[in-house]
């Protein structure tokens, strides 16, 4: 039976629980945050020692987790059996008998992660039907900024557009990374509640002025000058500053100017809609697709794609970051 990450944490924490979960899917951070739960809370302390035990599956075989998810919980009502990595587990068909007839009194976490299982096999087949079953899907990157905003909210905080936007930009998908920042910005902005630029610069160590964001500005309104200085700043601080995320950050602002530019008839939330942002930044993104032609796009693309080779190694070894970067500027703006 699917479920969902907050349904799941939900029903624990009402102490309701299923004898199977199924947690399994790429993005590992709701799986690790589902398990840290379980470990830390299903049973009481002094259950733990007899009726609590963490199993992996590079290391185990299917009878191991048949003997301890049947086993009579000792001094306690039930049993937790924790399987980490259950995706290096090489004999899991043997578990279909345990997925058609689990014990009552076991509660049976299996985390398989970091890849899908072959859904048409029938040991999975039984096990989604016969467990509540999670699939933890990798969030893209035009979700994150709303990612973002949402797990402020549930903390009690808001955060405007632009700062949620400019936090996914520096952090990427790393949902573990992004967490972490949240919780640190929560605890440092104890008795306030509005999450602005300020705090991101400030916590995260971005530059006010010269940072991937003003950079994407720059470009936009072809403001050659002031696209320069950005890459500079970039250049004399790599430490700070890695080439590889401002290059992901870059390629996915030329193609939300690439939408744009296609469909500029459409109303401003339909538009705002198809290319995956906030109402709020549509106007940065209206303007690029005005100041660029489709030719001068489809370069961008080229020009992107060639300095990513170019920092990777290949076709060029050892050229430093800020002539790698005085290239992509040169590039994108002529």
């Amino acid at each position: 039976m699917a479920s969902s990450y907050q349904s799941i944490l939900s029903d624990w924490k009402k102490n309701s629980f299923a004898p199977i979960y199924l947690l399994y899917g790429e993005e590992e951070y709701f799986i690790d945050d589902l398990i840290k739960y379980a470990e830390h809370n299903i049973l009481d302390e002094s259950e733990k020692a007899f009726n609590q035990i963490t199993l992996y599956g590079k290391e185990i075989g299917y009878k191991n987790i048949l003997d301890n998810a049947y086993q009579f919980p000792m001094m306690a009502s039930r049993r937790l059996v924790i399987v980490k990595e259950l995706q290096e587990m090489r004999d899991i068909d043997g578990l279909e008998v345990y997925f058609e007839k689990p014990s009552e009194q076991t509660i049976l976490i299996l985390a398989h992660k970091h890849k899908k299982f072959d859904g048409r096999k029938k040991i999975w087949k039984t096990a989604v039907k016969n467990s509540v079953a999670f699939e933890s899907k990798k969030i893209y990157e035009n979700k994150i900024p709303p990612f973002i905003s949402k797990q402020f909210g549930e903390k009690g905080f808001n955060i405007n557009p632009r700062a949620a936007q400019m936090m996914g930009t520096y952090l990427g998908n790393d949902l573990s990374k992004i967490m972490n920042e949240i919780n640190k910005l929560v605890i440092s902005k104890a008795g306030a509640k509005e999450i602005t630029q300020d705090d991101i610069h400030d916590q995260i160590g971005i530059s006010k002025d010269y940072n991937v964001f003003e950079l994407m500005n720059a470009l936009g309104k072809k403001d050659e000058l002031h696209s320069y200085r950005i890459a500079n700043y970039f250049g004399d601080n790599p430490k700070k500053v890695n080439i590889v995320p401002i290059l992901g950050a870059l390629i996915g602002f030329y193609q939300k100017v690439s939408v744009t530019k296609e469909n500029l008839n459409l109303s401003p939330s339909d538009l705002a809609k198809k290319v995956g942002v906030s109402p709020y930044f549509l106007n940065q993104y209206t303007e690029a697709a005005r100041n660029y032609s489709a030719g001068q796009l489809r370069k961008a693309f080229k020009v992107l794609y060639n300095v990513d080779l170019k920092s990777k190694g290949i076709g060029s070894v050892g050229t430093p970051q800020k002539e790698l970067l005085r290239e992509l500027i040169f590039g994108l703006i002529t």
